[in-house]
C-alpha cells in the first residue's frame, strides 16, 4: 500500500494537488515512521506545513521496519533554518522525586553511541508544575537463588537478556512488588493532596505498570493475593487462567463428580467457601499422631484428637456432597 501511494505520489501533478488539498498536516510518534512513509508526507507537504511530534526514546517499531534516524536526523538539523525545534520536556504527571530518578538512571546508560542519543539536557525531563515532596526508588532483584548457580554460570551472554521475560524472573519482580506495597501500606504515609494533608495508604492509591501484560499479568495478580491485597488486571493471558475462574470451573468439575479431590480441595481453601481450615483438616489428623507419639508422652489423646478432626473432616465432605446433589 505505501509503495503505490509512494508511486502515484511520484506524478508531478498528483503531488501538486495534494499540496493544495492539505493546509496542515500533523505527524505523531513520528520517531516510528520509515523511510517509504516520511517521502509520502514530504510529497504531500508544501514545506511549511508540516509539525512532527516525537520522542526518539520511546521508539518500538524496528521490527515493523521503522527507522527513527529519520527523526533524529531533523532533531539535530532542525536548528530554526532547516526547521523549528521545540523541546516537550516539561512533566505535569509526576513528582520531583520520580523525575530525579529517571534522569539519574538514563543520562548514565542512554549514549550516542549505545542508545543513539545522549541524555543530556535537552531530553532530561522537568517538573512542569509544582507537586508534593516524594521518593523514588530503584529495586535490582537477584534472581540467582531462583535457579542453580551451575545453570547460571552455563548461560550465555546472549540468553542473558532474555532473563526479564523469564517466569522465574517475572516471579521474583511480581513477589517483590507484592512486598514493597505491603511495606507501604503498614509503615507509610503519604500526601493526599485533595484533603491538603497525609494519611494512611490504601490499596486504592497503587497501580503497577508493565510493559506487556501476556504472560506477566497473571503472574502479579497471583503475587498480590498471595499477600493479601485486592487488585484487578487487564489479562493478557487466556480468560479461563485466572485464579477465580479456575474456583468455579473446579465447583462445576465437582459439581459433575463429587468424588474428584484436587476440584474439591481447591473450592474448599478458597474464599468461596468461607473457610481455609476445611482442607487442612484431611491431613492434619495423620501429622498431628505422629507428632503426638513422637513428642508427647499421651499418645491416647492424640489419637482421640485426630479422630475428632477426621470426623469433622467428614462432615465437612459430607456437607459438600449433599451441596452438590442438591445442585443437580
Amino acid at each position: 500500500m505505501e509503495q503505490l501511494a509512494y508511486t502515484v505520489l511520484k506524478n508531478d501533478e498528483i503531488a501538486a494537488e495534494y499540496k493544495e488539498k492539505f493546509k496542515y498536516i500533523f505527524v505523531d510518534e513520528y520517531q516510528d515512521t520509515n523511510s517509504i512513509q516520511d517521502a509520502i508526507i514530504a510529497a504531500v507537504s508544501n514545506g511549511h506545513n508540516l509539525f512532527m511530534v516525537g520522542d526518539v526514546k520511546q521508539s518500538i517499531y524496528r521490527f515493523r521496519q521503522a527507522e527513527p534516524e529519520n527523526f533524529l536526523a531533523k532533531y539535530q538539523s532542525y536548528d530554526g533554518t532547516a526547521g523549528k525545534r521545540i523541546d516537550l520536556n516539561a512533566n505535569f504527571r509526576s513528582m520531583t522525586s520520580v523525575l530525579n530518578a529517571a534522569n539519574s538512571l538514563f543520562s548514565k546508560i542512554m549514549l550516542g553511541d549505545v542508545g543513539e542519543i545522549d541524555y543530556s539536557d535537552n531530553a532530561e525531563l522537568r517538573m512542569g508544575a509544582e507537586t508534593a515532596n516524594g521518593s523514588a526508588e530503584i529495586c535490582l532483584i537477584d534472581i540467582s537463588d531462583e535457579k542453580g548457580e551451575n545453570e547460571n554460570e552455563a548461560e550465555s551472554e546472549n540468553n542473558s537478556a532474555k532473563e526479564n521475560d523469564e517466569p522465574e524472573a517475572i516471579e521474583a519482580e511480581a513477589r517483590c512488588v507484592a512486598d514493597k506495597i505491603r511495606y507501604v501500606i503498614e509503615n507509610v504515609e503519604v500526601f493526599d493532596k485533595e484533603i491538603n494533608r497525609v494519611r494512611k495508604p490504601m490499596f486504592s492509591d497503587f497501580a503497577v505498570l508493565m510493559r506487556r501484560t501476556k504472560g506477566v499479568a497473571l503472574q502479579f495478580v497471583n503475587a498480590m493475593t498471595e499477600q493479601g491485597i485486592p487488585c484487578a488486571a487487564e489479562l493478557g493471558d487466556g480468560y479461563f487462567d485466572a485464579i477465580e475462574v479456575q474456583i468455579f470451573l473446579n465447583l462445576l468439575r465437582i459439581i459433575d463428580n463429587r468424588r474428584q479431590d484436587i476440584p474439591l480441595l481447591s473450592v474448599m481453601r478458597s474464599q468461596s467457601a468461607g473457610s481455609m481450615r476445611m482442607s487442612i483438616y484431611i491431613f492434619e489428623p495423620i501429622s498431628a499422631v505422629k507428632s503426638s507419639l513422637t513428642d508427647s508422652r499421651r499418645p491416647l489423646k492424640a489419637f482421640k484428637t485426630a479422630r475428632i478432626m477426621r470426623n469433622t473432616a467428614a462432615r465437612q465432605i459430607i456437607s459438600w456432597e449433599m451441596l452438590t446433589d442438591g445442585m443437580k
